[in-house]
């Protein structure tokens, strides 16, 4: 039985920007014997038979010309030993039944490991390392699971695996924003023996490039995944240690974060048109960033900071830093002719129940608002505002609505409520925002088009009552409907619905998202089987079903004939 261990260890060498490695080593039950005293992890797979293993059953290859077993390196894990000797893991010890000791010692153990984090990328100038921790932990975690019975994941990667699937849809989400991140130089430290420039004499910091994950959603990753992380995950090293000691959790997934970020945007490939019109920017320098500082002078580097931090305070003073929600409902009209609302509102984040919008707020009495503010918190007002005014900056129809001191909301078109409701709803959520949509737009009330087939089985001659129920001469006679959600839409309705070109419609008074494209494949598929025998064999009922003609918008409704 082998356990297969890894966690994020971060690199210790010096200066500003700190790397890492993810590596990966298997523990075992077979015990290794060592000729001396040693430091050496007893129970782990060494060497080629590590190699072996992650090649052969894991199917690891090489980064390089290399064999795998040659970039195989030791690191050091601080371990709960009993008598000297490192106590199994969890996993492997629920596997030799054995119970775990109540006391034990911390020893640092040298063991075996593979740094997986990174692989060659060809055709990349520089043939530099790309990170490839995540689609890596994707392929383990599937072979353990349906795969591998002899190798088990412990719960140190098995941690590292969920963190990077949420991770991975926050990068997806594009939750970052680039960076500037100041440096203070160590005070009297020379930079180099020879400057070159004066100014660089009195040079007391640097500015470095980078990326940086924002939003209220990253940092309730981050608190919520310290609570289950393993000790295992904080307990490697790059070097002995000497004195017992283990890495902050937050520390460590913000560091692995950071750098698998980095990483990502900076072996991101693009076109030299876009490098061209990128040229002497900020995201320029982000994107090409070499963990080196910006080349500009102090000040002119200083002051592209101070901008930076500038546009960065924008982005953040949402609702995040804010005793309250404020919330944007869209509104369906009552007649279809009629402008679409979007209203303002807002809620105290400690009962959202208390929502209120603001066009009541600004009706108030004075002493009714007093009452809202207390539970709105200082400054309400101002930092209503404030946050009306950062939204705009996301979504610039909003600016419409606060050419007044007491906005209440603002109307849309229908384009414009169809551009709300598919592009800009979920970008003011990610940013912070509260967005409320009509209950027809969510997936429980949505409405779909489709054909439905009805279809009635029937014997083929003789007395039914001697055939077989799912016989294959049974006869399956049927009918296709067009239809939207449960209402059946006869042909004139359906050419209409496809001749109004706009994808939001309102059908018997209740408005439905149309893909008129889509309407229009399905109703040439309704045509074409009004020609066919409206007869067939139960086989070929069941075939076309499973092959899904109709596209995957065909539904059957089946039921037994007399």
């Amino acid at each position: 039985m082998h356990v297969l261990h890894g966690t994020w260890i971060p690199q210790s060498e010096e200066g500003f920007f700190q790397s890492g490695e993810f590596y990966l080593w298997v523990e075992t039950t077979q015990k290794k014997r060592f000729k001396k005293a040693s430091d050496r992890h007893p129970y782990q797979l060494m060497g080629e038979e590590l190699g072996r293993l992650l090649e052969k059953e894991l199917g690891i290859k090489p980064k390089s010309i290399r064999s795998l077993q040659e970039e195989i390196t030791s690191r050091y894990f601080v371990l709960p030993s009993v008598d000297q000797q490192p106590l199994p893991s969890l996993e492997l010890s629920r596997y030799l039944e054995t119970e775990l000791p109540d006391k034990f010692d911390w020893c640092s153990w040298q063991i075996d490991c593979y740094p997986a984090a990174v692989s060659t990328q060809v055709g990349l100038d520089g043939h530099e390392d790309v990170n490839t921790v995540v689609p890596l932990l994707n392929d383990l975690h599937f072979l353990a699971i349906h795969k591998l019975t002899e190798i088990q994941f412990g719960a140190d990667l098995l941690f590292w695996f969920h963190f990077t699937q949420a991770l991975k849809r926050i990068i997806l989400k594009d939750q970052y924003i680039p960076a500037l991140k100041y440096h203070q130089l160590v005070k009297g430290k020379k930079r180099r023996s020879k400057p070159k420039t004066s100014g660089e004499l009195s040079k007391t910091y640097d500015i470095y490039p980078g990326w940086e994950f924002i939003g209220e959603e990253y940092e309730s990753l981050v608190e919520k995944f310290i609570d289950y992380m393993p000790m295992m995950c904080v307990a490697g090293f790059e070097t002995p240690q000497t004195t017992v000691q283990f890495y902050e959790r937050e520390m460590l997934l913000r560091h692995f974060s950071d750098c698998l970020l980095s990483n990502l945007m900076t072996h991101t490939r693009l076109t030299q048109a876009i490098e061209k019109k990128l040229e002497n920017s900020l995201l320029s320098d982000c994107l090409n960033s070499s963990i080196k500082p910006l080349s500009k002078s102090p000040g002119d580097a200083l002051a592209q900071y101070q901008q930076w931090q500038a546009w960065r305070d924008r982005i953040v003073r949402t609702q995040t830093h804010q005793p309250f929600f404020l919330y944007f409902h869209l509104q369906d009209p009552a007649k279809p002719e009629d402008p679409w609302a979007l209203r303002f509102q807002i809620a105290p984040k400690n009962d959202p129940s208390l929502r209120l919008t603001l066009e009541d707020y600004w009706r108030m009495r004075p002493q009714q608002q007093v009452q809202v503010k207390e539970q709105m918190g200082k400054d309400f007002e101002q930092n209503l505002l404030l946050n009306l005014g950062y939204a705009a900056r996301i979504y610039p129809v909003l600016w419409q609505g606060l050419e007044t001191d007491e906005p209440v909301g603002i109307f849309l078109d229908l384009d414009a409520a169809f551009t709300f409701l598919k592009e800009t709803a979920w970008v003011l959520e990610n940013a912070g925002y509260k967005v409320v949509v009509p209950a027809w737009w969510t997936p429980q009330g949505r409405r779909r088009a489709k054909v439905r087939l009805k279809a009635k089985s029937n014997s083929v001659g003789g007395d039914s009552q001697n055939k077989s129920y799912f016989s294959w001469d049974k006869l399956v006679k049927y009918q296709y409907e067009l239809a939207i959600g449960d209402d059946k839409i006869s042909l004139e309705e359906w050419e209409q619905l496809i001749a109004t070109k706009t994808p939001l419609v309102n059908l018997r008074g209740q408005w439905v998202e149309l893909d008129q494209e889509k309407m229009q494949q399905m109703l040439a598929f309704w045509q074409a089987q009004q020609a066919e025998n409206p007869e067939m064999s139960l086989l070929d009922f069941l075939k076309m079903t499973a092959a899904g003609e109709g596209d995957d918008e065909l539904e059957v409704e089946y039921e037994r004939g007399d």
